[in-house]
């Protein structure tokens, strides 16, 4: 009866997450709800047991830096969220944190959309070290609709939200 319990509980994860060193290397594996995931700087692999495909991460950068990877599902569809700092840029070393939200169907990751949800500048004299501008909040929800329409979702961030 307890191995049934794990069981039944183990299957109901419906989000999966790359590790802090995973992150730090930017390079990582995630094996979840039938899908094979492998990530790296600059593409996503997915393998669904038949099929393969790969896919250029949204605003992939070399120096860039990996704060979340995750893949899950809501509303029975399957997405990739990215929360990516990009490379600093200009006199004052501003970098964005980059929140990416790809839909895969299949092996098909279509991305839907890139927001920044926060800025951070270096300071000076002290490699690694920043002063952070407030995160704005932000996420997905699921929209009600009727039982007859496919589920829509609303991401948000701060004042601005969307459909899709």
């Amino acid at each position: 009866f307890l191995l049934i319990g794990f069981l039944a509980r183990a299957e109901m994860k419906t989000s999966f997450q790359c590790s802090r060193p995973e992150l730090q290397r930017r390079e990582c594996r995630l094996k979840a709800m039938n899908y094979d995931i492998y990530f790296n700087w600059e593409k996503v692999r997915l393998n669904n047991g038949v099929w393969r495909a790969i896919v250029e991460i949204p605003g992939a950068q070399k120096k860039s830096q990996w704060k979340k990877v995750r893949f899950f599902s809501l509303s029975q569809r399957y997405f990739i969220e990215l929360l990516v700092w990009d490379e600093p840029r200009g006199g004052a070393q501003v970098s964005s944190l980059n929140w990416h939200l790809l839909e895969v169907t299949g092996v098909r990751a279509r991305p839907l959309f890139s927001k920044v949800v926060q800025k951070r500048r270096s300071v000076l004299g002290e490699p690694g070290q920043f002063y952070y501008d407030r995160i704005e909040k932000f996420g997905l929800r699921t929209v009600e609709r009727s039982k007859t329409k496919k589920s829509k979702l609303r991401w948000y961030l701060g004042h601005q939200s969307g459909e899709f």
